[in-house]
């Protein structure tokens, strides 16, 4: 089947998609070297930046030799070493290792073992591409460590930067990335499929983890305002001040986590994470936050305003639960929107 016929095709079963994937990677004259060969010689002039994508939408039924070749390069990408070593389960091995089974030493075993001594190491030193680790890297990570723990001589350890998050360039694969290479270089094919309305566990996650970071925001937002107001008063208010310091770290640094996720998600998809819209959109959850509490604090009366400053027991009334609740919801629904009609379609 030719690609113009494939990209036509609208109507397809999994068994066609099955047969693609099969034909795209099984050649006429069955030669897997020279179809590497000749792989390998366009990476050689292509840019670090076309090799993450090359690798991001790898068929790993094919000869693994092009995806070796660029790991061993002085130019790649810590990005691109990350999520090649992450695609080729680094944890199979060990985990067979610990429960003493044989060693059947897979393809990917000695680009996994090259990858993680490099990174440990510190052999990576281009860092320019965006990449995060989503949650299941996280726990195969804590069970790749006890497993190691087992291990009379591992073949490698698990790395604290295995996880880390790396730089700011979004590159991900797309279909002009795809067409514009040779067609003996390409990877599976590409399939536009029809807007859908199917909702991944994955969504679901980042929808609700969006929505708990713009509350986040706007919470920091208010405490910067309760900052403020308390400024006039450090002694008697230092305890306060304290706990609002506290928290707000906390939530900055729960935000970062929670976008380092939904970033990881949305490149599994070939979609671009908006990042600078993204920190519009947080910037100003914290200025509503801020300004919110101020027209609060301006707005009450005078009676509540003294006790309010007298430290009483003003919050267990309940002054603020409904605002709060009906503010919650507000954001629940701003993340499924953004999410579901933006991040992922």
């Amino acid at each position: 089947m030719t690609t113009d016929s494939i990209e036509q095709k609208t109507s397809l079963t999994m068994e066609d998609l099955n047969h693609l994937a099969w034909a795209t990677t099984v050649q006429e004259d069955d030669d897997w070297y020279a179809q590497a060969e000749r792989r390998i010689a366009w990476l050689a002039q292509a840019t670090p930046e076309q090799w993450h994508s090359f690798a991001s939408a790898f068929n790993w039924s094919d000869d693994l030799s092009p995806l070796f070749w660029i790991v061993r390069q002085d130019r790649c990408d810590m990005a691109t070493a990350l999520m090649i070593f992450w695609l080729s389960a680094p944890g199979w091995d060990l985990m067979m290792m610990a429960k003493g089974e044989p060693d059947y030493s897979r393809p990917e075993s000695e680009m996994v073992r090259y990858i993680a001594g490099r990174i440990a190491a510190r052999g990576y030193r281009r860092r320019k591409i965006a990449w995060d680790a989503d949650p299941q890297m996280r726990s195969d990570f804590e069970e790749m460590k006890a497993n190691v723990a087992s291990i009379l001589n591992p073949p490698w350890n698990p790395h604290p930067d295995m996880l880390r998050t790396r730089g700011d360039a979004e590159v991900s694969e797309s279909y002009s990335a795809w067409h514009e290479r040779p067609e003996d270089v390409r990877t599976g094919f590409w399939l536009d499929l029809p807007p859908a309305n199917v909702v991944t566990p994955q969504m679901a996650e980042a929808k609700d983890l969006l929505g708990s970071s713009l509350f986040y925001m706007f919470g920091l937002g208010c405490a910067v305002a309760m900052i403020s107001a308390f400024a006039n008063a450090p002694k008697e208010f230092f305890f306060q001040i304290r706990v609002l310091l506290g928290l707000s770290c906390w939530w900055i640094w729960s935000v970062r986590q929670k976008i380092a996720t939904i970033r990881a998600f949305v490149r599994q998809e070939f979609k671009t994470f908006p990042a600078t819209a993204m920190r519009t959109l947080m910037a100003g959850c914290v200025m509503l936050g801020y300004a919110s509490w101020r027209l609060y604090i301006w707005s009450v009366s005078p009676e509540t305003r003294a006790a309010m400053e007298a430290n009483s027991e003003w919050v267990e009334k309940g002054l603020l639960v409904l605002p709060l609740v009906a503010i919650w919801f507000a954001f629940g629904r701003i993340a499924r929107v953004i999410t579901y009609r933006y991040l992922f379609r």
